[in-house]
C-alpha cells in the first residue's frame, strides 16, 4: 500500500515539474519573441538641415539625457552589465567612431529611433525613452544628428543577452510592455513641428518633457521606480512640499548654481543641475512659466521608469 503511495506522489510530483518546464519553456519563448517581433512605422522623410548648429546638437545630448546612459562622451555604456536578473543591456555608442551608430545610420534610422523607439531593423528598442522625444522638433532632431556625427569614439559595445529568467518574467508579463518598450506609449502618426515652440508656457511644456522620467508625470514627485534611495521633489506649486513658496529667483538660483532656497546644496548625481544650466535664460524662464501652471499637487507616486 505504502509503495503504491509512493509511486503515485512520484507521479503526481514529475508531472507538475513537467507541467511547470512547459510554462516555463513557453513564457521563455513569448519573451523572447517580444523582444525580437518587428514593427512598420511610416517614413517622414525627415533630413537633416543644412543649418543644423553641431554647438548646439551638443547642448540637446546633454538636456534631453542622453549623456546619462550613453555616457559623457556619447560613446556609450553597459547600462546594464550581466545583472541578475535582467542579463546586459547596452546603451550603444551613438557617434561616428567605430562601433557608433552615427556610422551607419541614415536620417531616417535616427528619427526612428529617438522618435519612435524601433531600430532600423523594425525592433522596439529596449527602455529607451523614445515617448519623451516623440513630439521633438524637426530643428532640433538635426542639430542632434549633426552633433552626433561630429564626434568619433571608437568602441563597440556588442548585442544585448538577456538571461533566461528575464525573458521568462517577460513572456509572463511581470513587467508591463510598454515599460519595457517605450514604442507603446507612442502616437507614431502625429505631425511633427518644425521649430520648438517660442511662447513661454508651450516652451516650458516642450522643455519639461524629460523631467517627468524622475518626477513622474504629474512632476510631483516621489521615490523612483528604478531608484527607490531618490526621492524626487515635487515641482508643481504646491505650498507645502512643492516651489509654492519659491521664486523665480530661487529657482534660477537652483537650475545654474545648484543651491536651493535654504542655502543647502543640491547633489549634482541626484540632480543633473550642471546639465540643466545649460538652458538659454529664456528656455529657464518657460519652464518656471510652465511649472508655476501646474495644479498644485501634494508630493506623491512614484518617478516614470526609464
Amino acid at each position: 500500500m505504502l509503495r503504491n503511495v509512493l509511486k503515485w506522489i512520484g507521479i503526481v510530483l514529475g508531472g507538475l515539474i513537467a507541467l511547470i518546464l512547459i510554462a516555463a519553456l513557453t513564457l521563455y519563448f513569448l519573451g523572447n519573441g517580444k523582444i525580437k517581433r518587428k514593427v512598420q512605422v511610416a517614413d517622414e522623410g525627415f533630413k537633416v538641415s543644412e543649418s543644423a548648429s553641431v554647438d548646439h546638437g551638443r547642448i540637446l545630448v546633454q538636456t534631453n539625457g542622453c549623456t546619462q546612459c550613453h555616457g559623457p562622451d556619447a560613446g556609450g555604456t553597459a547600462f546594464i552589465d550581466n545583472e541578475p536578473p535582467f542579463g546586459y543591456l547596452p546603451a550603444p555608442n551613438l557617434t561616428a567612431g567605430e562601433g557608433g551608430v552615427a556610422a551607419t545610420f541614415s536620417d531616417g534610422d535616427f528619427e526612428r529611433a529617438i522618435r519612435h523607439g524601433v531600430t532600423p531593423e523594425g525592433r522596439r528598442l529596449i527602455i529607451m525613452p523614445s515617448h519623451l522625444f516623440s513630439g521633438m522638433a524637426d530643428s532640433d532632431l538635426s542639430d542632434i544628428v549633426a552633433y552626433l556625427r561630429s564626434v568619433k569614439v571608437d568602441h563597440d559595445w556588442g548585442e544585448l543577452k538577456l538571461m533566461p529568467v528575464a525573458s521568462i518574467l517577460f513572456g509572463a508579463g511581470v513587467v508591463p510592455e510598454n515599460q519595457i518598450f517605450p514604442y507603446q506609449q507612442i502616437e507614431h502618426d502625429r505631425a511633427h513641428i518644425a521649430e520648438p515652440p517660442t511662447e513661454p508656457l508651450a516652451l516650458g511644456e516642450y522643455k519639461s518633457r524629460i523631467c517627468t522620467t524622475c518626477h513622474g508625470e504629474k512632476l510631483n514627485g516621489g521615490p523612483l521606480d528604478f531608484d527607490p534611495t531618490v526621492n524626487a521633489a515635487n515641482l508643481t506649486p504646491d505650498t507645502n512640499t512643492g516651489l509654492g513658496n519659491w521664486t523665480e529667483e530661487d529657482f534660477d538660483k537652483a537650475m545654474r548654481e545648484g543651491i536651493s532656497p535654504n542655502g543647502s546644496a543640491i547633489d549634482p548625481d541626484k540632480m543633473p543641475w550642471p546639465t540643466f544650466a545649460q538652458f538659454t535664460d529664456e528656455e529657464l524662464h518657460a519652464v518656471w512659466v510652465y511649472l508655476q501652471s501646474l495644479p498644485p499637487t501634494p508630493k506623491g507616486g512614484t518617478g516614470a521608469a526609464p
